[in-house]
């Protein structure tokens, strides 16, 4: 067997460089997709470990609740027959005064 000339050696040598930029290209692709594949399994734990902001919404509104119960005694006016609350001394439609 002969040497290697001149035209195989620039060959090998442009053989060579472009798989060493397709081995580059390759691990630099999966490096990025690795990376993003963990950031979506970040996401989708963060999200299922949550609950979601409706129910937690629901939860605060149910512990906050307090029922009121007032009633309130109500008169007619004896001029515009409007309802009127027994504690103001005056009819808050007409204005005139009730006793």
């Amino acid at each position: 067997m002969g040497s290697i000339g001149a035209p195989e050696l620039i060959v090998l040598m442009l053989l060579g460089s472009i798989l060493w930029f397709v081995v580059r290209k390759v691990r630099r692709i999966s490096a990025k997709g690795a990376a993003h594949i963990a950031r979506e399994e970040a996401r989708v734990r963060a999200t299922a470990a949550a609950p979601p902001a409706a129910v937690r919404h629901i939860e605060r509104h149910v512990e906050r609740e307090k029922i009121i119960e007032r009633q309130i005694v109500v008169t007619h006016c004896k001029f515009c027959k409007e309802l009127t609350p027994v504690d103001l001394s005056e009819c808050k439609s007409c204005g005139a005064t009730i006793k």
